[in-house]
C-alpha cells in the first residue's frame, strides 16, 4: 500500500520545461510584436486607434487622432469610445462598430460627413475611415481596430469644382445664343457643332478665320480687327455684327467672347456666345423711339405730369410739374420722393385732402380721379389719376396729371359774379318799367279822358255851329252875299276845327 500521508513531490520533466520555455519565448515575441504595433500606430502619418471589448474601449489613440478629435490621451484612453466622443453616438457610428465586432466584416468609408466638438465648437467635417476586426489567441474578435484620414478639405473643393460645374453647365443651358470655342491665339478649331448648323459652314470652311466670311462684308473687317485687339490684350470681346445664318438669311447678333486662362496666366482658350438680336434691336429701337415721342410729349405738354411705382416711389416728371408746384431746384435734383412730398404738402391749403385722396386710390387701383387742389398762393390745379395696368390686369403704377385751371375758375367767378350784378340790374330795371307801368296807365286813363272830351265835349259845339250856319244860309234867302260868305267861312272853319279834334284823337289812340 502505498503512503499517502507524506507523498512524494513531483518535479517537471525535461519536457514539461521546455513548454514552459517555449511559452515564455512566444509570450516575449507577443510583446515585443504589440509593443512594435503600438509605436508602429503611435508613429503613423494617419490616424489609428484600437478599440477593445464590446464596449468599445479606447486602448490606444496615436497622435494624429487626438489631433483629429482634439482630445488629450487622458480624455480618450481606457474609456469608451462613445464615452469619450458623445458627439458620434447619434451619427449612426455605434452601429458601424457593432456591425465589424460581430461579424468580422471589415468596414470601409470615404467622405463619411462627421460632427466633432472642436475648440469649443462643433464642426462638419469629412473622413475615409477602416474598421477591422481584431483577434487573439484563439481568433476571437477582442476589438476593432481604426484608421482615419481627414479629407474634408479634398471634399470641399470637389464639391465647389462640381457646383461650380453645374452653374457653368446651368449658364450654358441658359443661354439663348450659340456656344462656339476658339484656341488661345484666337482661331476656331474642332467640332463646332452649333456655329456649323447657325451658318452652314463646314469645318473646313470655318477653321481658323474661316468663320469670318460668315459675317456681312461691311461688318467683317471691323469684326476681325476688334478680335485681334482682344486676343492681343487678353480682354473680353463684346462686338455686334451681322451674320448669314443657313435658315433665316441675315441677322444681326451680339457676340461676347471670354478667355480662359490657366495657372499661370496664359489663355488656355476662348469661350463664345453668338445670340441673336434682330427682334429685340428692332423692339428697343421702337421702344427708344416711342420713349422719345412720350418725353417730347411730357415736356411740351401743358399739364404737369407724374409717375409713381405701385409703392409710391417716383418714376418721373414733367417741367411743367415742377412748375406748377413751385419745387425748388434743390428738391428736383436730389431725386427725394420724401423731400419732394413734404415741400408739396407746404404748397396746399388741405394737404390731408391730398394723402386721404392718394391713399384710397392706391387702396382701389382700377379707379380713376379727378379732383381739384387749393393751393396757398390761390392758385388752383386740377388733378387726375389714371392706373396703369398690365397686361395680366394687376396695376404697377399711377399716371397723375396737374393742370392750373387758376384762370379758368376766376373766369368763372367772374362770369358767376356778373350774372348776379346783371340779374340785380334786370331786376332794378324791371322794378323801373313797372314803376313806368304804373305811370303810363295812369296817363293812358288821362288820355282816355282827354279823347272822351275831345270826341264829345269839343265836337259837340261844332257840330251845332256848322248844323245852324247851314239851316241859316238854307232858310234865310234875303241874306246877302256878304253875309252867306261870312257863315261859309264860319262853317269851313268849324270842318277845319272838327278834322283837328279828329286827328288828335287819331294821335293819341
Amino acid at each position: 500500500m502505498q503512503d499517502t500521508t507524506n507523498p512524494t513531490p513531483e518535479f517537471p520533466s525535461d519536457n514539461n520545461s521546455s513548454e514552459v520555455a517555449a511559452q515564455a519565448e512566444i509570450n516575449k515575441k507577443l510583446r515585443e510584436s504589440e509593443s512594435q504595433f503600438r509605436t508602429l500606430v503611435e508613429q503613423a502619418p494617419v490616424a489609428m486607434c484600437v478599440f477593445r471589448g464590446s464596449t468599445f474601449i479606447i486602448e490606444v489613440a496615436n497622435k494624429k487622432l487626438l489631433e483629429l478629435i482634439d482630445r488629450t490621451k487622458e480624455q480618450v484612453i481606457n474609456l469608451p469610445v462613445f464615452s469619450a466622443l458623445p458627439e458620434t453616438v447619434e451619427q449612426g457610428y455605434e452601429e458601424l462598430l457593432s456591425n465589424v465586432y460581430n461579424s468580422g466584416i471589415p468596414f470601409i468609408a470615404n467622405e463619411s460627413p462627421l460632427k466633432l466638438i472642436r475648440s469649443g465648437k462643433e464642426e462638419s467635417i469629412f473622413v475615409n475611415f477602416i474598421y477591422t476586426p481584431l483577434f487573439d489567441a484563439q481568433q476571437k474578435i477582442d476589438g476593432v481596430f481604426c484608421v482615419a484620414t481627414e479629407v474634408t478639405e479634398q471634399v470641399v473643393a470637389r464639391k465647389k469644382i462640381e457646383e461650380s460645374e453645374k452653374k457653368f453647365q446651368g449658364a450654358i443651358a441658359a443661354v439663348e445664343g450659340i456656344m462656339w470655342t476658339n484656341n488661345a491665339a484666337g482661331e476656331m478649331y474642332g467640332e463646332q457643332p452649333g456655329w456649323a448648323s447657325l451658318t452652314g459652314q463646314t469645318y473646313e470652311e470655318y477653321k481658323g478665320f474661316g468663320w469670318a466670311k460668315s459675317v456681312h462684308p461691311y461688318d467683317a473687317a471691323p469684326t476681325v480687327n476688334a478680335w485681334n485687339d482682344a486676343v492681343k490684350n487678353k480682354k473680353i470681346f463684346e462686338f455686334e455684327h451681322r451674320l448669314l445664318t443657313a435658315e433665316k438669311g441675315w441677322r444681326l447678333f451680339s457676340v461676347k467672347a471670354v478667355p480662359s486662362f490657366d495657372e499661370e496666366g496664359n489663355i488656355q482658350q476662348w469661350i463664345g456666345v453668338h445670340t441673336d438680336i434682330t427682334e429685340k434691336k428692332a423692339a428697343v429701337e421702337k421702344l427708344s423711339y416711342r420713349t422719345a415721342l412720350l418725353e417730347a410729349h411730357n415736356q411740351a405738354s401743358v399739364d404737369g405730369i407724374l409717375l409713381v411705382d405701385a409703392k409710391g416711389k417716383i418714376i418721373s416728371y414733367n417741367q411743367r410739374f415742377i412748375e406748377i408746384w413751385n419745387m425748388p431746384r434743390h428738391i428736383t435734383e436730389a431725386n427725394d420722393d420724401e423731400a419732394a412730398l413734404s415741400f408739396a404738402m407746404t404748397q396746399l391749403v388741405d394737404p390731408q385732402q391730398f394723402i386721404d385722396k392718394v391713399k384710397y386710390l392706391y387702396q382701389h387701383p382700377t379707379e380713376t380721379s379727378l379732383d381739384e387742389l387749393e393751393f396757398k398762393d390761390g392758385k388752383i390745379v386740377e388733378r387726375n389719376g389714371y392706373p396703369v395696368i398690365g397686361e395680366d390686369g394687376s396695376y404697377y403704377a399711377w399716371s397723375w396729371t396737374f393742370r392750373d385751371i387758376t384762370v379758368q375758375k376766376n373766369y368763372q367767378k367772374a362770369i358767376v359774379e356778373n350774372e348776379k350784378l346783371l340779374e340785380e340790374k334786370v331786376n332794378q330795371r324791371t322794378k323801373q318799367l313797372e314803376e313806368k307801368n304804373i305811370e303810363l296807365q295812369r296817363m293812358n286813363k288821362e288820355l282816355e279822358a282827354f279823347a272822351y272830351v275831345s270826341s264829345h265835349d269839343l265836337q259837340e259845339p261844332l257840330r251845332k255851329i256848322q248844323t245852324f250856319a247851314s239851316r241859316i244860309m238854307d232858310t234865310e234867302e234875303q241874306l246877302s252875299a256878304k253875309a252867306k260868305d261870312y257863315f261859309d267861312r264860319m262853317r269851313n272853319s268849324a270842318s277845319r276845327m272838327q278834322a283837328l279834334i279828329q286827328d288828335l284823337l287819331a294821335f293819341s289812340r
